[in-house]
């Protein structure tokens, strides 16, 4: 999730709040027109647009910022559609686990996913590219930004997995899967075992792991 230094941390602590703040945003949820509806992926993508907006903004106002960036990944909840909205900039990856299989839910914006998806390279070729973790968007770079929104239906206990570069670069998905499920429902201890084993491995990245379990509300009768 953050950059190559500290004006990441500044790029990514900054669109978090940013996010965080939107979607709390009732007045803003208020002036939809009476009677319509949002889809159910809109708030969560009118946050990340509104952080993008923000991160640009305040590096392009204090010089010493300027260039910096973030990637996004964020899950929502939305109970009254029975749906989770998963929405993402860059290559920091959502996975989920149900029952016991883990699947990737998203898709990095990387050039070598770029190449991969057109067939100019393989994905075994992609694991030792040098063009695996070049980016082609992030959040507060450029003037716009594209997010992938991609919109499931949950089941009771699944498990989402938010993990930076520098957790699954190091650790494949078989060995996160391993770790995941050794962890059970000890979602702490699933999250400190990849960052120390990410940071073990020569912590060339941010080391970032978010995991929640899902649980519908349950309707008293």
């Amino acid at each position: 999730m953050a950059w190559e230094d500290s004006r990441g941390t500044v790029a990514s602590t900054l669109a978090v709040e940013t996010i965080r703040r939107a979607l709390l945003d009732t007045d803003g949820q208020a002036r939809v027109p009476s009677g319509a509806q949002l889809p159910p992926s809109q708030p969560l993508l009118n946050a990340v647009y509104r952080a993008h907006a923000q991160v640009l903004e305040l590096s392009h106002r204090q010089l010493e910022l300027l260039g910096m960036g973030t990637t996004v990944a964020a899950v929502a909840f939305n109970p009254p559609h029975e749906t989770v909205v998963i929405c993402h900039v860059g290559d920091t990856r959502v996975y989920r686990m149900r029952d016991t299989v883990l699947e990737q839910l998203t898709e990095d914006h990387t050039v070598g996913q770029q190449l991969v998806r057109t067939g100019r390279m393989s994905p075994q070729e992609l694991l030792t590219s040098c063009y695996r973790h070049r980016l082609t968007q992030a959040v507060g770079v450029g003037p716009e930004i594209h997010p992938t929104v991609r919109i499931e239906t949950p089941q009771a206990e699944d498990l989402f997995l938010i993990c930076s570069d520098g957790v699954y670069r190091d650790i494949g998905d078989e060995e996160i899967h391993g770790i995941v499920r050794k962890g059970g429902t000890n979602l702490q201890q699933s999250c400190d075992v990849l960052v120390e084993l990410a940071n073990a491995r020569g912590g060339r990245d941010d080391s970032t792991v978010v995991a929640l379990h899902y649980y519908p509300e349950q309707v008293e009768t």
